[in-house]
């Protein structure tokens, strides 16, 4: 696999266009593509807010 088509993505509403056209691409590709999201866990992040 070309480490072209390795992609990460933040699933987040700000990401959105981006995301949109990391994914069409994976699709489009004649081969492996990979797309990674990663986003922290939700649980932790509002324990991390609500302890501020």
């Amino acid at each position: 696999m070309e480490k072209s088509q390795i992609h990460t993505i933040v699933p987040l509403k700000k990401n959105l266009e981006e995301n949109i056209a990391v994914l069409k691409a994976a699709f489009e590709y004649k081969g492996v593509s990979v797309v990674l999201a990663c986003r922290e866990c939700i649980q932790t992040a509002r324990r991390k807010k609500s302890k501020n």
